[in-house]
């Protein structure tokens, strides 16, 4: 009931916005699933049974709060996780379908749209988490959660050209600063 209620504060609608958009869909269990699992049971399902759109989403977790022992074991589960070799193949061929699939549902051919329009925001952020999820076995100083600093450190690690990330890193700020002034306006 707390989760539940957590949950709905921080996507409550109010005259600024909500706070996140919070989408219990994207859980394990899907809809009809507990909204909280013990630790034990996200570990060994990050370690066995998680699909590669959920790695992808873990290249962007963020601890926040909570006891420092806890936020240790669960960051040092995600770097486990992260770091763990990968077919990358299979990896590009899963977040392939996965960008169709946004693009079926979400996506838009609005200019304006920097976040879903072919190109944008979200072409980036697949970018750069692809290259981490098969790089960073190899190369765990690749991983970080912001798209801009983590196609920095690709480009320093030589996973991404240089000529690549001259291209990548500032269209990255670029879609994050346009992204923040269209909210503002």
């Amino acid at each position: 009931r707390f989760t539940q209620r957590l949950i709905a504060a921080l996507s409550a609608d109010t005259a600024e916005g909500s706070l996140y958009q919070v989408d219990m869909r994207l859980r394990p269990s899907g809809n009809q699933g507990p909204v909280a699992t013990k630790l034990s049971s996200f570990i060994l399902y990050q370690l066995g049974s998680a699909w590669t759109w959920e790695h992808l989403a873990l290249t962007r977790a963020r601890l926040v709060t909570g006891p420092a022992s806890l936020r240790r074991e669960i960051g040092t589960t995600i770097r486990e996780v992260l770091s763990r070799p990968r077919d990358r193949a299979k990896v590009a061929e899963d977040v392939k379908a996965m960008r169709a699939k946004i693009a079926d549902d979400k996506g838009s051919a609005e200019v304006w749209d920097l976040k879903q329009a072919r190109g944008g925001l979200i072409d980036l952020e697949f970018i750069a988490q692809f290259l981490q999820l098969v790089s960073a076995a190899e190369r765990p100083e690749v991983l970080d959660q912001n798209t801009e600093l983590a196609l920095t450190k690709l480009s320093a690690a030589g996973v991404l050209s240089s000529g690549d990330a001259e291209v990548l890193v500032p269209a990255a700020r670029l879609y994050h600063t346009l992204t923040q002034v269209i909210r503002l306006c």
